[in-house]
């Protein structure tokens, strides 16, 4: 079973000067200059695959990509791992029609070089009226058998892959039965990102007996730990999940930072001082000088800010007590909302420096500086280092299961099964 990365544009500066807070001097041209996930780790994978949508391919982006002779070429990707393209249809789901018609998603996937493409859907919500639910049901049925005939008139080198979507297990299941009568062999199931296990699990267990004895069957946005017994189970051969990298800056949450030993911390969001971009939930700078904060210019702002930068990486030296690197952080952080109290979380990962025991090559260069929340180039090498921990976690789970093939469970003993695997 294989684990599917997404991409979007996930790059960062590998030169990145983290005292001074700036990009490297020679960083003229983002593409050639930063570095992808894939790169910071050598030899050792942290994905089975990538998956591209073409809603994050801007025309900009697909022209470099051309000019760079194709995905792999422009991701610098060694051609052992196989890229699937997808239209997004999360993107487009407020809309009556997807934005794409099918010869020209035939023509990008074949001349970006991709090794699988998915045919044209269009999400179904349950809120949907049932009978708008089931127009977009044979909608995306009719964009499948349309593009599979053209697939085959055009000649196209890429593996085509038809996408079911559905309101219900069953009609998943029909979806999948039709999309095997046309000849599709790669099948994959949307819609179910955002879905709970239990809904995931029952869509599985209808759609498995419609699945040849060998057909390819991917998840999109539902590789979970706690779904591989399942996955197992029902015929899953890929999933994807863009969790690894977007937990590590989304929101106020704990789990920002993942751990081998399934523990996940918070960063500690040190922001920055002179920016001047809104945030959900956060207040501006200038909002804390012209509020009610003991706080009167942006310079005092600025140096509270440097505080507390001073303050963990005194810290991560052994150069500053728990407590005084605390005192730091908080008198910073709580100046940029109500209701802003994060010392549990702050208090547990400074106790517990997991930075500190990592040996990915990213915690190891930048130390404490993967732990800080702030600004793409801290963030998002915190999501690379998620990625890696996740893909390790991902194919562990996988060979317990596969070597004790008895822990597979029956339908009766799904959760408890679920629950001793986590």
């Amino acid at each position: 079973m294989r684990f599917y990365l997404p991409n979007f544009e996930d790059l960062v500066d590998p030169e990145y000067d983290f005292i001074n807070d700036k990009p490297s001097s020679n960083r003229h041209d983002r593409y050639q200059h930063d570095r992808y996930a894939h790169e910071f780790f050598g030899d050792e994978p942290i994905f089975d695959g990538v998956l591209m949508s073409k809603t994050v391919v801007t025309p900009s982006i697909e022209k470099r990509i051309r000019k760079e002779g194709g995905v792999h070429a422009f991701m610098r990707l060694d051609r052992k791992y196989p890229v699937m393209g997808d239209c997004g249809a999360f993107t487009y789901r407020e809309q009556a029609e997807p934005p794409y018609a099918t010869d020209e998603i035939l023509d990008y996937y074949q001349s970006l070089g991709f090794d699988y493409g998915v045919s044209i859907d269009h999400l179904i919500f349950s809120g949907f009226p049932p009978e708008e639910q089931q127009r977009r049901w044979q909608l995306t049925l009719r964009n499948a058998e349309d593009f599979l005939r053209r697939h085959k008139e055009k000649g196209c080198s890429f593996v085509p892959v038809g996408i079911a979507q559905g309101p219900t297990p069953e009609r998943y299941a029909a979806a999948i039965r039709r999309l095997v009568e046309l000849g599709y062999s790669h099948l994959a199931l949307g819609g179910l990102a955002r879905s709970y296990d239990k809904d995931i699990r029952e869509v599985l267990e209808a759609v498995s007996p419609e699945l040849p004895t060998d057909a390819e069957l991917h998840l999109f946005g539902v590789a979970r730990l706690s779904l591989i017994p399942d996955f197992l189970r029902y015929g899953v051969t890929s999933a994807d999940s863009a969790s690894p990298i977007r937990r590590a800056f989304m929101g106020d949450s704990g789990d920002n930072y993942w751990t081998a030993d399934d523990k996940r911390y918070a960063a500690i969001r040190v922001a920055e001082a002179t920016s001047q971009r809104k945030k959900r939930g956060v207040d501006s700078p200038t909002d804390i000088v012209n509020g009610s904060q003991p706080v009167d210019s942006i310079e005092a702002l600025v140096e509270l800010e440097q505080k507390a930068l001073r303050n963990l990486r005194a810290f991560h030296r052994g150069e500053s007590s728990l407590e005084e690197t605390l005192s730091a952080v908080l008198a910073y952080d709580r100046l940029f909302g109500e209701n802003r109290d994060h010392e549990r979380w702050y208090r547990r990962v400074l106790e517990d420096r997991p930075w500190q025991k990592c040996n990915c090559p990213i915690c190891k260069e930048v130390g404490v500086e993967v732990i800080i929340f702030r600004s793409n180039n801290r963030n998002r090498r915190r999501g690379f280092h998620n990625a890696r921990v996740f893909y390790r976690q991902f194919h562990a789970r996988l060979d317990e299961i596969q070597r004790r093939p008895e822990r597979i469970p029956s339908e009766a003993g799904v959760d408890q099964m679920q629950m001793e695997l986590l």
